[in-house]
């Protein structure tokens, strides 16, 4: 998701060499995501977590082996690499969905659609949405097709604040790694921590699922893992490549256990996630990734070397980037088609485009198809002319279509059987009252954004983890 590629990731200030398990790792963690947000796999939203470990592993390896170089941290050539490898696949796309607004979208969705396409090119989309309210998980309401933005902000605000943190660490300390590393373990345990003691179930975890001081932890878990890796290289010389051993390799494959059983069955709207969880889902994946990282041989490796994982990860930023609005554009509404030609088509499509992506845009801009005088002003220009074909292609009109939206004084009483209709007088105000669980809870959330279009009163009575007393 992160567009870095941790597989090459030095420490010592020299590469380790090229590791094809970690390019698995970001296959599988993309295919989750993406057969999550298709609805095949409950748990597959924990692949951000994956990326988030990954890309502060990469980062972190990156920073030290600068340090190590060079005693210090060039600012201004860190974010340069981290532009010229972000940037470019991301404006295109939110290219794409302001044209979308101003060609396909209805005018119901031309305010969100502008409020996403200015917080995603500010790297601000997860506040932007906690602030609107925008629930991650509502299914009953038409997404933003930048929703997924949320988790590429946390990711760019961590690139702006952690090559600070370790130039500072290494203009203080003789021993950055170790400094670091305690940073991140402190940081992480910070932040996961938090984010149990701020859970009330009765409130949802949106704050809690959208917040960068909540979801850093499992960045900064990954740093501490690079870190600790930088200081048994530098300091033991350790590059032995034998195999792991037997009680290794089957802690490994309990570990893999249960982060499949975690992305099978744990709902997003489970409260056992923020009743640790997700920490516990975030230690098991970083030990996975210090694994994959190892010179010392594992199954795991072998498995993750496969090549098909492995192209999948080579794509993985791309097709992150696109399949969540190829999902949203390409429903069953606008297409008429059967579940299943409809998703083999958006996968189809997202993998097309992700591959368009990679050849067209990322790659030739990365190898330095821009130079001189046009490096220089090209990403502001770009950055421009995005925000206004995003602006322009936002304004509504007219004789744009609002929608199909259904109001709730059209739908005729007699629609439903006899026995199942309780017709109130005419002109009794409407209130409504849900009540349930997780799943009521969401449903409860959408009626609420309804009733204050519609003209009706609502109430969300329902828990999220509702407590039963015998008494």
């Amino acid at each position: 998701m992160n567009g870095a590629r941790p597989s090459a990731a030095p420490l010592n200030g020299a590469s380790f060499g090229h590791r094809p398990a970690l390019d698995g790792l970001r296959g599988v963690a993309v295919v989750g995501v993406v057969a999550h947000h298709l609805g095949y796999l409950p748990g597959g939203y924990l692949g951000v977590d994956l990326f988030f470990v990954l890309s502060g592993f990469l980062i972190t390896s990156l920073l030290l082996a600068e340090i190590g170089r060079s005693g210090s941290v060039s600012l201004r050539a860190f974010w340069a690499r981290r532009a010229r490898r972000l940037l470019p696949a991301m404006l295109v796309l939110v290219a794409a969905v302001g044209l979308y607004g101003a060609t396909v979208a209805a005018s119901s969705e031309l305010a969100k659609l502008r409020r996403d396409g200015l917080a995603a090119l500010l790297y601000a989309s997860n506040w932007v949405q906690l602030a609107s309210g925008e629930n991650y998980w509502d299914k009953f309401t038409r997404a933003s097709p930048l929703r997924h933005f949320w988790s590429l902000a946390i990711e760019e605000q961590f690139y702006v604040v952690w090559p600070l943190v370790a130039l500072a660490v290494a203009s203080v300390s003789r021993r950055p790694a170790r400094l670091l590393g305690v940073l991140c373990t402190l940081g992480a345990a910070l932040s996961m921590g938090v984010a149990i003691h701020w859970f009330d179930a009765s409130e949802g975890s949106l704050r809690l699922y959208y917040g960068t001081d909540t979801r850093i932890g499992a960045i900064l878990l990954g740093g501490a893992v690079a870190c600790v890796m930088h200081q048994s290289a530098t300091s033991r010389g350790d590059r032995s490549s034998a195999p792991f051993g037997q009680p290794v390799q089957i802690a490994i494959g309990v570990v893999v256990a249960g982060l499949g059983l975690a992305w099978w069955r744990l709902e997003g709207t489970d409260p056992l996630l923020w009743r640790g969880g997700i920490a516990a889902c975030g230690v098991a994946t970083v030990s996975l990734v210090a694994v994959a990282a190892s010179r010392r041989s594992s199954w795991l490796q072998t498995v993750l070397a496969w090549r098909p994982l492995r192209w999948f990860g080579t794509i993985s930023y791309g097709l992150y980037l696109w399949h969540w609005p190829v999902i949203v554009v390409l429903d069953q509404q606008r297409t008429g088609w059967s579940r299943p030609v409809l998703d083999a088509v958006r996968v189809a499509l997202s993998l097309a485009l992700a591959l368009v992506s990679l050849v067209v845009v990322e790659q030739p801009i990365r190898r330095g198809a821009i130079r001189g005088t046009a490096a220089l002003f090209a990403p502001q220009v770009a950055v421009g002319m995005v925000t206004a074909i995003v602006v322009l292609g936002t304004i509504p009109h007219a004789d744009r279509p609002a929608g199909t939206t259904v109001r709730l004084a059209d739908i005729e009483p007699s629609s439903a059987g006899a026995t199942t209709t309780s017709l109130l007088p005419a002109g009794t105000p409407l209130r409504l009252m849900v009540v349930g669980d997780s799943v009521g809870h969401n449903l409860g959330e959408a009626a609420l954004r309804l009733a204050s279009t519609e003209g009706f009163a609502a109430k969300n009575a329902a828990l999220v983890a509702p407590t039963l007393h015998p008494s």
